[in-house]
């Protein structure tokens, strides 16, 4: 009975492993080249795909700046309201929210030059779920007979608790990695019992 109990938990955790999402990326701003003015923004952030709790890391000289802005800030080039500005060099914003978000440099003439940034459709963290909902019955139960017809409907599984259904649907926030263990284990536990 104790190996049945290993064996039920590493299944269960290998299954939360394999539907749990990935952690945050951290991005360096340009490159090896940087926030820099000779750094081509558009091209650096072609096939980026952006989420809340990825963090872009900005590095560059004294020369440099990087100021946070509106939309329109960003479509103008102007400085005087950025919403954050930083000067330190190697500046890390974590994104924390879904939208969009625009940078620029505060030195004179470097954002009408190109040095500037918008970070357009970062995507909110999600709740991953498996592809097709698992399975499982509580108890071994008898095929029950159908006809066969030539039209099919599919009906979609309701939410039940364990036991009670032959279908349960499994669904976690971002990071809750019991939200997901503990519905599996109660689903596959009962069967090594």
């Amino acid at each position: 009975m104790g190996s049945a109990i290993v064996i039920v938990v590493s299944v269960a955790v290998a299954i939360a492993m394999a539907v749990m999402p990935c952690e945050a990326t951290q991005y360096t701003v340009g490159g090896t080249a940087g926030w820099d003015a000779s750094t081509d923004f558009n091209s650096w952030l072609m096939n980026k795909t952006f989420a809340v709790g990825d963090t872009l890391v900005f590095q560059y000289s004294s020369l440099h700046s990087v100021m946070v802005v509106s939309k329109s800030d960003y479509d103008s080039c102007q400085t005087g309201n950025a919403l954050q500005s930083f000067t330190d060099g190697n500046t890390q914003i974590k994104l924390s929210k879904p939208g969009s978000m625009y940078f620029v440099c505060g030195t004179a003439g470097h954002c009408v030059g190109g040095m500037k940034m918008g970070v357009n459709n970062i995507q909110a963290a999600t709740a991953t779920s498996p592809t097709s909902p698992p399975t499982a019955s509580a108890s071994p139960s008898k095929p029950t007979p159908t006809t066969p017809s030539t039209t099919t409907t599919p009906t979609p599984a309701k939410q039940s608790p364990v036991g009670k259904s032959a279908a349960t649907s499994i669904s976690y926030s971002h990071g809750n990695f019991f939200g997901i263990l503990i519905p599996v284990v109660g689903l596959l536990l009962p069967s090594f019992i």
